[in-house]
């Protein structure tokens, strides 16, 4: 609903940013902040050790995947700082930019520079179930409306992971 009431004002991405960054003051005590190429090598090291903290191998994404998502313009990359430690990340970017991830080259929208794919959100063990995840992943849904973003497709790889398959 949100998302719907975004694009039908026509806010533009600073704007919607801008309000984001103060929601996440008020209600989070921290700073959302943007991750592009401008600042990636600044929060690399950040990104990898935040993986490290929450998945297990199977489930990291690889730094390098990342980089490619910044480096593309119709990109997002969000993190969310609390005492200037990066605790969330988000990112998304074109499906033709991940054509090795499982499904994406079948995709229907794979070659539309408007649908983003999920590539990843991450949120430290300190603060799951804070709605930390939720927060960061709808901020990334609002300012990817006020991009002109048509859709975001999502992943999942917890098939992936050693403890899941153990259970199945």
């Amino acid at each position: 609903l949100k998302i719907a009431k975004a694009r039908a004002s026509k806010l533009n991405s600073a704007h919607v940013l801008e309000r984001l960054q103060h929601y996440f003051e008020l209600t989070e005590e921290a700073e959302l902040i943007t991750i592009g190429q401008h600042n990636f090598k600044q929060y690399r090291q950040a990104i990898i050790n935040l993986q490290k903290e929450v998945y297990e191998p199977a489930r990291q994404t690889d730094i390098t995947k990342f980089e490619e998502t910044v480096s593309h313009k119709n990109s997002i990359g969000l993190g969310i700082l609390k005492s200037n430690k990066l605790v969330a990340i988000a990112f998304a970017g074109p499906l033709k930019i991940y054509p090795f991830e499982r499904g994406v080259r079948a995709d229907k929208h794979f070659h539309n520079e408007n649908v983003l794919y999920m590539l990843d959100v991450t949120v430290s063990n300190a603060l799951q179930g804070h709605h930390i995840g939720r927060d960061i992943k709808y901020a990334l849904y609002a300012l990817a409306s006020s991009m002109g973003v048509e859709r975001l497709h999502g992943r999942n790889r917890d098939r992936l992971a050693r403890a899941m398959i153990n259970i199945n």
